[in-house]
């Protein structure tokens, strides 16, 4: 009787660890980030220019879109980390966001790839990458003196 019983709660205790099991996969596969795309953040309209000097921000929009995401599991690295060296925002718990911070020798008309990497709970990875280049800071001319010359 004592070992039928046993038996009985060994084959629980198996049902329930593949049960458990099954459910924690499920939630893993539910929360897996697959990609993302990369832009530079900010308001359209008032972008800073990827220029010399300059510090501009970039975001990474997780797919697929109700994902959660953590910046202990995400990495950015930049192709040029001498003219485009790229940080990852401290601020950002989601890791979603980063600088580069562009020295005042970065080579205008040279171009870099970002790189933004994610390592899910189960092992598996998602990128996105995007590629920019730096251009020359234009000034608008906005008005003058004129003087006579001769």
């Amino acid at each position: 009787m004592q070992e039928r019983l046993l038996r009985a709660i060994e084959e629980h205790v198996r049902e329930n660890t593949l049960l458990l099991r099954e459910i924690l996969r499920h939630l893993t596969q539910c929360n897996r980030v697959l990609s993302g795309v990369m832009s530079q953040a900010g308001d359209p309209m008032a972008l800073l220019p990827i220029a010399p000097g300059n510090s501009p921000q970039f975001e990474v929009t997780p797919l697929p879109a109700d994902v959660t995401t953590l910046a202990t599991s995400t990495a950015w690295t930049s192709s040029d980390t001498v003219n485009a060296p790229v940080t990852q925002n401290a601020s950002d718990p989601t890791g979603l966001s980063a600088t580069v911070n562009l020295p005042s020798t970065a080579i205008v008309g040279g171009t870099f790839t970002l790189t933004w990497t994610y390592t899910n709970a189960d092992g598996t990875t998602a990128t996105a990458t995007a590629t920019f280049t730096i251009i020359a800071l234009v000034t608008d001319v906005t008005g003058g003196t004129i003087a006579q010359s001769v």
